[in-house]
């Protein structure tokens, strides 16, 4: 038995055998690219949540991976270099350090990431360390501290999570640990005792007839299966390790040619070894039971008394429960562990499968990709265990409703997808085919999900896209699924969008204008226009809105409604926020510079979700104070819509706004009429009247009333009323006859203007 004190005490560094250090520098230039190519997908999955740490950790763990990678050629190259000691010292300690940076990892990354990033870093640490202790186990004493390091911080960080399933992990790693610690020492001893046996093969040799009793004893008492055979490969012995792995009785085996026992697949690799060369075979193994075993064989050469080659001797170690160990983490990675179906990762793979059979150069497959329409509602009604149970529920549904050879996967969220491979080679068959599969998900959707006293109805939209014979990018495929699936979101008519090229060729303008609209802000074409607003009665200029406007270089000037819609959609809504405040920011402080100001302030249309969010308070407050700008020369409109949903919850922070000096206007008010009762709670600045009661003042007697009302309450709490879209004579009128202290703005008093024409007009 090993001594576990001579096990740990590493003070006195002891060297490898040079065998063995040899093989521990040949598995790290085998497996090294692994780890590299492993590092750098950590990063590209979690650089968008981690960021800079991240990229820092992978800057040093890549830095060591090289590191490694150049000591590995190095010893191949130039061994002299250094003594066997100082090269596995060397080792030794950059193993040790890559295990300390995994660990690091761990503990710095998990408590910034939700579960199922947890879990996945959970998974690729164990991986990390299996593939790890396969590649060390020939240096007993650096694995078993590789996976102190590696796995001890991530059982802490497992714990201090404090979660049931976190503390399950925990649980298994400790159990993990031990059972590779106690398969580290069992194969060490083997190893040592078959380096042991292999030199009493070597002295029996000489003296056959003399130690035949030693090499009975020791094919006897061997705990892994060992046989062995002659020049035409006849089976000579074996022991009952052997035996039982074969489920055979000796009589039946013992003189009877390799080939013509279930060891076919090994006779080959048998016969090789008679060539004085020692071969490994790592694959499946079917006993005389059918039972189906996963196997490592090692052949090696028996030389006779004169040097000549004998026959061989095979050692078989069964390795199912690390194969099926594997498999279950493949699958872990592979599958989504709510509803057990694939994820984006296990859908990549069929899909990669698909494509390279032979059937899909000439037939259609069907991609349907599925968003579930009511599950954020369910969630917040009745809480996320009940929309966890919708999500496991629509999964079995959708895998009921399929073949095997099918596949549906689910995506994140409430997005599921199905693939049904070559269901048609003519266009007919598959406008026939898709027509029964909308029908299925119908007829699947159109029964209630029921869980103990609820019942829900679930709806859906779908896009679906034919996949054509011979498509190879899997990318663009998923492109097509999204493409339909936000048609079918998009449409009044139907929850269901079919991919076609008119379609994708409609998004595809979409994009374009997206990316023109990216370069816009690069090259500063984006620009403010300013519309005076009047007081007294539309007599006196008071203040302005600024207005954005896009000078497209093939299209002239663009208007927030032909583009707006498409930044929100492409995610660059926020840059084009912040341009607009800066700008207006800027243009205050060129005025002020001039001694031009002469009106109370400039008012500007702002995303509510980026006045609720703090941090882009502080920064438009850092941007006031750099450009000297009081915060009553800024008015942030925002749209009455925004403010009717969840009032109750905005109502905080708006005020926390306007304690800050900050002041706000309602803009389009009276197109809802559930804010009035609100109106009393918000401390606004200003309320322009929704153009739809101003455009319709001349319909009659009702739309009067109404712009009455509003008027006469939005002055009762304080308020400055702005009429937005007067654009002719009666609607002045009727306006200054309701109040004659009203404001105007619109095309009759002034349209938007640049802001050198503003300047030569107004201020100068």
């Amino acid at each position: 038995m090993i001594s576990m004190a001579n096990l740990f005490k590493l003070k006195d560094h002891k060297s490898v055998e040079l065998s063995v250090l040899e093989e521990l520098f040949a598995m790290e230039r085998s497996t090294l690219i692994t780890l590299i190519l492993l590092e750098t997908i950590l990063l590209y999955i979690l650089v968008p949540i981690l960021g800079n740490s991240i990229i820092a950790w992978y800057g040093i763990t890549i830095s060591l991976s090289l590191w490694r990678l150049y000591n590995a050629y190095d010893y191949k190259n130039h061994p002299e270099r250094n003594s066997p000691k100082i090269w596995h010292e060397k080792f030794v300690v950059q193993v040790w350090l890559t295990a300390l940076l995994f660990s690091i990892l761990a503990i710095f990354s998990m408590p910034n990431l939700d579960s199922y990033y947890q879990l996945f870093i959970f998974i690729v640490l164990v991986g990390i360390s299996s593939g790890a202790v396969k590649a060390l186990s020939a240096d007993h004493r650096t694995a078993i501290w590789y996976l102190i390091i590696m796995l001890f911080p991530l059982m802490v960080e497992m714990l201090l999570l404090m979660r049931k399933d976190t503390y399950i992990l925990a649980f298994l790693v400790v159990i993990y640990f031990f059972t590779q610690m106690s398969m580290i020492l069992n194969s060490y001893e083997r190893s040592m005792q078959l380096k042991a046996k292999e030199r009493e093969i070597a002295i029996a040799k000489a003296k056959l007839h003399e130690k035949q009793e030693i090499v009975q004893r020791f094919f006897e008492q061997a705990s892994d299966a060992l046989f062995s055979y002659d020049k035409n490969l006849k089976l000579l012995d074996c022991n009952d390790s052997f035996l039982n792995l074969l489920k055979m009785k000796k009589e039946e085996i013992i003189g009877k040619n390799l080939g013509n026992l279930p060891l076919d697949k090994l006779a080959g690799i048998a016969g090789k070894t008679l060539q004085r060369s020692r071969k490994i075979y790592r694959g499946t193994f079917r006993t005389a039971g059918a039972e189906e075993l996963w196997i490592e064989a090692k052949f090696s050469t028996i030389l006779n008394e004169n040097g000549e080659v004998s026959g061989g001797i095979a050692l078989i170690e069964d390795k199912t429960r690390e194969q099926r160990t594997r498999e279950e983490l493949e699958y872990l990675v592979s599958h989504d562990p709510l509803t057990s179906v694939s994820n984006k990762r296990g859908f990549q793979q069929y899909m990669g499968e698909l494509i390279k059979k032979e059937r899909h150069k000439n037939h259609y497959s069907l991609l349907l990709y599925l968003d579930l329409k009511n599950l954020k509602k369910i969630n917040d009604t009745y809480g996320h265990e009940t929309g966890n149970w919708v999500l496991i529920e629509t999964g079995m549904r959708l895998k009921r409703s399929i073949d095997t050879y099918c596949n549906v996967s689910r995506f994140g969220g409430d997005e599921f997808s199905i693939v049904i491979p070559f269901v048609a080679t003519t266009k007919k068959e598959l406008y026939d085919e898709t027509n029964k599969r909308v029908a299925m998900i119908e007829e699947l959707f159109s029964e209630p999900f029921g869980i103990e006293k609820f019942t829900f109805e679930i709806g859906y939209d779908m896009g679906i896209v034919p996949i054509k014979p011979g498509s190879k990018n899997i990318e663009t495929i998923l492109q097509q699924a999204g493409i339909s699936l936000l048609e079918a979101k998009k449409s009044k008519k139907s929850d269901i969008s079919i991919y076609n090229d008119s379609i994708g060729e409609k998004y595809k303008k979409i994009y374009m204008m997206q990316e023109d609209l990216q370069k816009a802000l690069k090259e500063k074409r984006l620009e403010l226009f300013f519309q005076p607003v009047f007081s007294k009665g539309g007599r006196k200029l008071r203040c302005a809105e600024a207005l954005l406007r896009w000078n497209h270089p093939t299209k002239g000037q663009i208007t927030p409604d032909d583009f707006l819609n498409i930044a929100s959609g492409s995610g660059i809504m926020r840059e084009i926020d912040d341009w607009v405040f800066e700008e207006c920011c800027k243009t205050i402080a060129r005025w002020k510079e001039r001694d031009i100001f002469k009106i109370e302030n400039i008012s500007i249309n702002m995303n509510l979700k980026k006045l609720l969010d703090k941090n882009s308070v502080i920064h438009f407050a850092e941007v006031m104070k750099k450009y000297r700008v009081a915060k009553n020369e800024i008015v942030f409109e925002i749209d009455e819509s925004l403010l009717t949903e969840n009032f109750d919850v905005l109502y905080s922070s708006l005020e926390n706004l306007e304690k800050e000096g900050f002041l706000c206007a309602i803009d389009n008010f009276g197109s809802n009429y559930t804010i009035l009762p609100s109106l009393r709670k918000l401390s606004f600045h200003l309320l322009k009247i929704d153009r739809y009661f101003i455009d319709n003042l001349n319909e009659g007697l009702e739309n009067i009333f109404f712009t009455r009302m509003i008027i006469e309450m939005g002055k009762k709490f304080n308020y400055d009323i702005v009429a937005k879209g007067v654009e002719n004579r009666k609607q002045e009128t009727i306006l200054k006859s309701i109040d004659p202290d009203i404001m105007f703005q619109g095309e009759l008093k002034e349209a938007a203007m640049s802001e050198k024409n503003f300047i030569e007009r107004y201020l100068a």
